[in-house]
């Protein structure tokens, strides 16, 4: 059994075996449960793979964040979690405001984070006092 996490939108393959290692099948019945709840709202629907001697991919594209138990042929495959972002984007983000540079324009009152790529991370709007110096996010 597979626990795995994906992007909303982001295509996913899953692999499976068949029952008895079954060649040719191009349908399973399959079954989705998302936050505990049958799901049937996919927009792109789940196709099969046939990869050669009984191993399968489902093939899906989720649309929506959340907990998803995936079932074929009455058998638990997979635990998915549909996030927004990964994990690791957050740990690129951190990494990037950690150690990419930042410039403070004074004149503007403006903050700007740079990724360690020389891209923009973020920008803020300042204030400062001699009492205290603060930042707001910029919208």
């Amino acid at each position: 059994m597979l626990n795995t996490e994906t992007v909303v939108s982001t295509a996913i393959k899953i692999p499976f075996v068949s029952e008895n290692n079954d060649t040719g099948i191009t349908t399973f019945d399959t079954m989705i449960l998302r936050d505990g709840v049958l799901y049937t709202s996919m927009v792109v629907p789940v196709t099969f793979t046939e990869i050669g001697e009984g191993l399968y991919t489902l093939n899906a594209t989720f649309t929506e964040t959340g907990l998803y138990t995936l079932f074929i042929e009455q058998n638990i495959c997979a635990y998915i979690t549909v996030r927004d972002r990964t994990f690791l984007s957050y740990l690129v983000n951190l990494e990037d405001e950690a150690l990419g540079s930042w410039e403070w324009n004074k004149a503007t009152n403006l903050l700007t984070l740079y990724r360690i790529s020389g891209g923009v991370l973020s920008t803020f709007n300042m204030s400062d006092s001699t009492v205290a110096a603060s930042r707001a996010i910029s919208i």
